[in-house]
């Protein structure tokens, strides 16, 4: 994995989610997925090096460790990480039907 030749690597988030479970917002959980472009991959069949990009979503549980206010003790206590690499050419494809589907069922989640 490299940067390409046209620049860095790129890196966006699609989705975001954050659930409290107090009211301090000192527990709770965080998930998202977020996508790194510019990546440069050796196809699996032929070695050749594919620019490709990478979809990668993460879970994340945080606990408070004390009770007082007053210090921050949040400690990241369980994280979870899955990512698949794709060929660019289907970026803009995959993202359109990520849309199509938020907006057609995201309301009802």
């Amino acid at each position: 994995m490299r940067p390409t030749e046209e620049g860095a690597l790129g890196f966006y988030w699609t989705d975001l989610v954050g659930v409290p479970r107090d009211p301090s917002h000192r527990d709770g959980s965080v998930s998202g997925m977020f996508i790194i472009s510019g990546l440069q991959i050796p196809d699996p069949r032929t070695g050749e090096l594919v620019t490709s990009f990478r979809r990668k979503g993460v879970a994340v549980i945080i606990e408070s460790q004390f009770q007082d206010l007053t210090i921050d003790s949040r400690k990241i206590v369980e994280f979870v990480a899955v990512a698949n690499n794709f060929p660019l050419d289907q970026l803009v494809d995959q993202e359109n039907e990520r849309k199509t589907y938020v907006s057609r069922y995201g309301y009802k989640l």
